[in-house]
């Protein structure tokens, strides 16, 4: 800020006041405000009335994960959000997204597939189903092999998963 010193004095609280640097008759004092007493003025604090001095913000969506009610943005609210820091899209499959294989492949919070020939599996999977998690953290919390890295999770893995998470 040019033309005020670096000293900061707090006076009231939540109230912090600026001293200018130059050669006035007298000081003139400017009140910036912050409200969570985090330390972040209001003009840059991305939780205004929860404190996080880190101003952490996972999705980058300006909404400090202190006060964000979905920290990932995958749609699932923290409250209910089994997987936290879910990255969509996916980063799986790492070869091609195999036959009644699943993986969220265009971050549209639905588990897409490659259909077989003839009727298919006749299913499909939300982020909501999954309770917030996705392939790559379906296949690392079940454990599962490279085949699922390399091609996606297999009906049967996505139906343990889904039960799993809404019993």
């Amino acid at each position: 800020m040019s033309g005020f010193s670096d000293d900061l004095a707090l006076t009231l609280g939540n109230e912090y006041r600026l001293t200018p640097a130059c050669n006035p008759p007298a000081d003139v004092p400017v009140t910036v405000e912050d409200q969570d007493d985090d330390g972040v003025f209001d003009e840059d604090d991305n939780c205004l009335s929860t404190p996080n001095a880190d101003q952490a913000d996972f999705d980058g969506d300006g909404q400090g994960d202190a006060c964000d009610p979905d920290d990932d943005n995958d749609g699932v609210p923290d409250a209910d959000d089994v997987c936290v820091g879910t990255v969509l899209p996916d980063d799986v499959p790492t070869v091609r997204l195999g036959v009644n294989r699943w993986a969220d492949v265009d971050s549209d919070g639905v588990f897409d597939t490659t259909a077989p020939k003839g009727k298919g599996p006749r299913r499909s999977y939300t982020i909501e189903d999954t309770a917030g998690c996705s392939a790559a953290q379906i296949i690392e919390e079940l454990g599962l092999g490279k085949g699922h890295t390399k091609f996606g999770v297999s009906i049967d893995a996505m139906d343990e998963w889904v039960a799993l998470v809404n019993p």
